[in-house]
């Protein structure tokens, strides 16, 4: 199913509306796993590469900012250990500081040292991997 809504998608799991979703978000079913919907979150699929994704986002900055020093001082704090924790706990996402508490995310959500991750921004990666791995999910949910 096509929906510009990413919040739709994760109702219509909790729901059984359709029993998976491949593009569900954790801060769209947290809120309905505790309110005691049954909905499991899976990291890992035999015989694919480990995917973690840390919810990167934009920042944005106005050309011409009356105090452009405000911005350096800014990113700098977020970039830091207070920022990542306050924007980890907000968005329910790890980072990739390694200094960062994260004990209240699923483990498994969080990158483990040693592992090799794909870059979600490799445009390689992009064309080419991220095609395959869907392919093969596509595959494993055809079998019957």
């Amino acid at each position: 199913m096509i929906s510009r809504n990413r919040r739709q998608f994760a109702d219509w799991l909790a729901r059984g509306t359709y029993p998976i979703c491949l593009t569900c978000r954790v801060d769209d079913t947290r809120p309905l796993q505790q309110a005691g919907f049954k909905i499991a979150t899976i990291y890992e699929l035999a015989g694919l590469r480990s995917r973690v994704n840390s919810t990167p986002f934009t920042l944005t900055l106005a050309s011409q900012a009356p105090h452009p020093n405000a911005t350096r001082v800014f990113v700098n704090w977020l970039a830091g250990k207070e920022g990542l924790e306050i924007y980890a706990r907000g968005d329910d996402a790890a980072t990739l500081r390694t200094d960062v508490e994260e004990s209240f995310l699923d483990p498994a959500a969080v990158p483990r040292p040693g592992v090799s991750y794909p870059d979600d921004a490799d445009p390689t990666w992009r064309s080419t991997e991220k095609l395959e791995i869907g392919a093969k999910i596509r595959a494993l949910l055809k079998k019957p």
